[in-house]
């Protein structure tokens, strides 16, 4: 059973493309979990400076409704989401974020 268990959850985390926490040491993955289960969004609202949130619709790690949710509850937030994009957003939309960035920062300096 326990040999089932661990290709099982290995083929997930394959699936899903978590190799952070497949490769993790035991510790690291106590980390990772209790990092994971802690809730900060009472916190989101204390956020005093503008924050800009990149999200992709197909993200199956962290949905598209956490973005909003988050959005909905920093002041001063923008949400930029890309269609069709994952969790990888930083890697396949980094121009496009980089601008989004580059544009937030013009910004602020005229302001």
């Amino acid at each position: 059973f326990r040999r089932v268990l661990f290709r099982s959850k290995k083929l997930l985390y394959k699936i899903l493309r978590v190799h952070d926490y497949e490769q993790a040491s035991d510790r690291m993955k106590e980390v990772m979990m209790h990092v994971i289960q802690e809730d900060l969004s009472p916190l989101l609202s204390h956020i005093q400076v503008p924050t800009d949130l990149f999200w992709g619709t197909d993200d199956r790690l962290t949905p598209l409704h956490d973005g909003e949710y988050m959005h909905a509850h920093i002041p001063q937030s923008r949400l930029h989401v890309y269609e069709g994009v994952r969790h990888n957003i930083h890697k396949v939309k980094a121009s496009e974020i980089a601008h989004q960035l580059q544009e937030m920062i013009i910004q602020l300096g005229n302001s």
